[in-house]
């Protein structure tokens, strides 16, 4: 993705949005950020809503909030009983498309004028169109990074790793002077899922990647390299013995915000957390992309990132103000967008009317750069694969996280 800072001057009449002032509606919404501490575009969405309900005064938004563990199964059941709330979060790919197809989700492409599509950029709604149809909107680009501690490497006479060796050597060094190498909590399954499908990737090559995971087929030797390579840093002590009892938005994040673990490898969207005024590791944290592996047959590269624009907001087909709900998510997915540029939340999927000098966050600063010479992104395989498989494969990489299956075993499970 190529020049991310675009600026464009914003008009609300541009955008085609229109509001009524004398009818009263209210609007129902989901979401999972519950508070700032675990999820910090719950900032970014709050200040959006603030900026709609001022310019109308006539709406009622009653607003709920789930994790995003619980959430899932939570809009799909909703959605299968014909109970979802108008506006919804929700994940693109294979998770919206069993609710697409059956019409529980309403097709936006009728409340879509050329200028409001002008500003999205190329390429931000393709997880969320089905059938040549648009049926969600982009809250942003979510990527994945090695967060590193600064303090902490200089303070052990340590360097950043710039192979996957490297990387192991590392987590060995900081280990044999007691300090716990990653900060990692694994008790909602996924998050383990970005390193070891990042190692795929970097085996592999993304375009295979790709292709396997949505047939639902994964056969390639790259499968097998990456487990090994979790077990490496398993074996390395990587990670806190009981990484599998811990979720990661509490104890797991907290250890590195605290600045008591050196490296991190997440998401975008727990930017903001690190760069809080109580956090230790305000203005102390380098983005790093993960290391490449060393492998001569490698297919990957080093410019591969993890993500791409995979969660949106979505409007349901049976909402009684069906209209005004679309409206409602037209306006605020994109000044969400704006604010979590500025914030550092994430980056945009619209052509947004902010500066590069707005842009708060050191730490997205950086994401910046290194976005800017990624050659390809990959978006998490459990929005992807079919349900049933994207369960599976959840339950048993963390299975492989705790040593209960060999990699031999975890690549055994994988759907062929």
């Amino acid at each position: 993705m190529k020049k991310l800072i675009l600026v464009v001057l914003f008009v609300f009449l541009a955008l085609g949005i229109a509001w009524s002032a004398d009818k009263k509606v209210t609007i129902n919404v989901w979401h999972i950020w519950p508070d700032a501490s675990s999820e910090a575009s719950y900032v970014d969405f709050n200040q959006a809503l603030t900026d709609y309900k001022k310019l109308n005064p006539n709406v009622e938004v009653n607003v709920d909030s789930t994790t995003n563990d619980l959430y899932k199964p939570k809009i799909q059941t909703a959605l299968s009983a014909d109970e979802a709330p108008d506006v919804f979060f929700t994940f693109g790919s294979a998770f919206s498309k069993p609710f697409v197809d059956a019409g529980k989700i309403a097709a936006l492409d009728p409340y879509m004028d050329a200028a409001y599509k002008s500003k999205l950029l190329a390429g931000t709604t393709a997880f969320f169109t089905y059938d040549g149809k648009l049926y969600g909107l982009p809250l942003g680009m979510h990527t994945a990074w090695l967060y590193c501690n600064r303090d902490l490497f200089q303070k052990y006479g340590l360097k950043y790793p710039k192979t996957f060796d490297d990387l192991v050597n590392v987590t060995k060094a900081f280990k044999s002077k007691g300090v716990v190498p990653f900060a990692l909590g694994n008790k909602e399954r996924w998050p383990i899922i970005l390193l070891y499908e990042t190692l795929a990737v970097k085996y592999a090559g993304a375009k295979t990647i790709q292709q396997q995971v949505q047939s639902n087929k994964l056969s390639d030797p790259a499968y097998l390299k990456a487990a090994r390579d979790i077990k490496r840093l398993v074996d390395a002590g990587a990670f806190r013995p009981d990484v599998l009892g811990v979720s990661m938005f509490a104890e797991g994040f907290q250890v590195f915000k605290d600045g008591q673990v050196p490296m991190f490898y997440h998401g975008s969207w727990m930017t903001l957390p690190m760069e809080a005024d109580d956090a230790a590791t305000k203005g102390k944290i380098d983005v790093l992309r993960w290391p490449m592996v060393t492998d001569s047959s490698a297919k990957g590269s080093e410019f591969d990132t993890w993500g791409g624009s995979f969660s949106c907001f979505s409007v349901s087909a049976k909402s009684k103000v069906l209209k005004d709900a679309v409206e409602f998510a037209k306006y605020v997915t994109f000044q969400q967008n704006k604010y979590a540029f500025i914030n550092g939340t994430n980056l945009p999927c619209y052509r947004v009317d902010v500066t590069p000098d707005q842009v708060k966050s050191d730490i997205n600063k950086q994401v910046i750069k290194l976005m800017d010479k990624s050659t390809s992104f990959t978006i998490g395989w459990d929005l992807m694969l079919e349900q049933k498989n994207a369960q599976e494969y959840m339950d048993n990489i963390t299975k492989l996280l705790g040593g209960a299956l060999t990699p031999e075993q975890f690549v055994a499970t994988l759907p062929k």
